[in-house]
């Protein structure tokens, strides 16, 4: 608020005698002269006793928070580089200056059936056997036939079959001739060029019996006495010194 300062003693004609030093004017006329006066000096208008009209104090202004336009924004500006433009990362994106070379894989393959027992040996490809055998199965039960699946199973089942053979010692090796004889006929007829749903369910029948007296009577715990033995070989001998 500004401060004004008035001075008293001013003397009117029309107010009749002079007033003392320090006490306003008395008359009308003097009154209102001496209040135009006090506004054209300090430029405030006066009220009509006499006092400035000056502005009363403005209140302080008030700040309301918004605790949720805050979290807003906080959120935008973290998410605002992951929402940014693909061609502006692709712009700051480090491209290589030559065309890179295709790495080559090195394959490095392992024989790990060396490591194997002779029972290891002969209960995976005694498993696998049961395994192509109900997939040989399962394919002559599928209707329409097809063909490339049950001749796959098929040839798969004898592979192993005669693998398990080879490990066998002499005396059940001779028990499963038979076995190995009627599973190759069973392939041939199953692999030639003539063969028909009318055959399948006989040949289904077939292959159900063999691999039921082969899990009975050539079972890999069963036969686990009667394999051959694992072949040692004989160390290299050392080249002769010159």
């Amino acid at each position: 608020m500004r401060t004004v300062s008035t001075n008293w003693s001013v003397e009117s004609k029309a107010a009749g005698p002079a007033t003392e030093a320090g006490t306003p004017p008395t008359g009308g006329v003097g009154r209102s002269r001496h209040r135009l006066k006090l506004e054209s000096e300090g430029g405030i208008p006066l009220q009509r006793d006499g006092s400035a009209a000056g502005r009363s104090p403005r209140p302080a202004a008030r700040v309301t928070r918004c605790p949720g336009l805050t979290l807003t924004i906080v959120c935008c500006l973290l998410t605002a580089p992951l929402a940014g433009c693909e061609s502006l990362q692709r712009k700051f994106t480090r491209k290589p200056k030559g065309p890179q070379a295709t790495p080559t894989p090195v394959i490095n393959f392992q024989d790990y059936s060396r490591a194997l027992t002779p029972m290891d040996q002969y209960r995976k490809h005694f498993l696998l056997f049961e395994y192509w055998n109900d997939e040989l199965i399962r394919g002559l039960q599928a209707r329409p036939l097809n063909s490339k699946q049950y001749r796959h199973a098929s040839a798969e089942s004898r592979s192993e079959l005669e693998t398990m053979q080879g490990l066998l010692a002499d005396e059940p090796a001779a028990r499963l001739a038979p076995l190995m004889a009627e599973r190759a006929k069973l392939d041939q007829k199953l692999q030639g060029p003539v063969f028909s749903e009318m055959q399948a369910g006989t040949v289904r029948g077939t292959a159900e019996s063999q691999g039921r007296r082969i899990h009975r009577e050539f079972f890999w715990r069963d036969v686990e006495d009667r394999l051959k033995p694992k072949a040692v070989r004989a160390a290299p001998e050392p080249a002769p010194t010159p």
